[in-house]
């Protein structure tokens, strides 16, 4: 059982409250509230390797869509970006079970107080039918 704040004869002044408020706050902040660090390095993995990347839709007689895929990566070279967004892509691909990925987006922006280029891919990735 919480103990009594002593502050708490007036509703209008409750600084206890005001404090445990404030400490909660502070403390999501502090565990969730920062973004998380967009890599500029991905490794492509051996399974990666084997996810080709198309600019059109496989024939759908031949392959099931597996859903929605998205890779990220930063750098200041904005080719290279764009490279290991790949990378990260192929990998979320393979680790799906797809052996195919078609690119659906593609966006880069700076990201902000850096000279870094954010990339993103986003597409759909693809198995073959059994």
């Amino acid at each position: 059982m919480p103990l009594p704040c002593p502050h708490s004869a007036s509703p209008l002044r409750r600084p206890c409250a005001l404090l445990a408020v404030v400490a909660a706050l502070g403390l999501a902040l502090a565990s969730g509230g920062c973004a998380e660090a967009i890599p500029e390095k991905v490794v492509l993995k051996p399974e990666g390797e084997k996810v080709e990347v198309v600019s059109e839709k496989p024939n759908p007689d031949l392959y099931v869509a597996l859903g929605e895929v998205v890779g990220t990566a930063s750098g200041v070279d904005k080719d290279a970006a764009y490279e290991q967004a790949k990378n990260d892509l192929r990998n979320q691909v393979s680790a799906r079970g797809g052996t195919v990925v078609g690119i659906d987006n593609v966006d880069s922006k700076l990201q902000m107080g850096t000279r870094k280029t954010v990339v993103k891919l986003s597409g759909t990735a693809y198995k073959a039918k059994d």
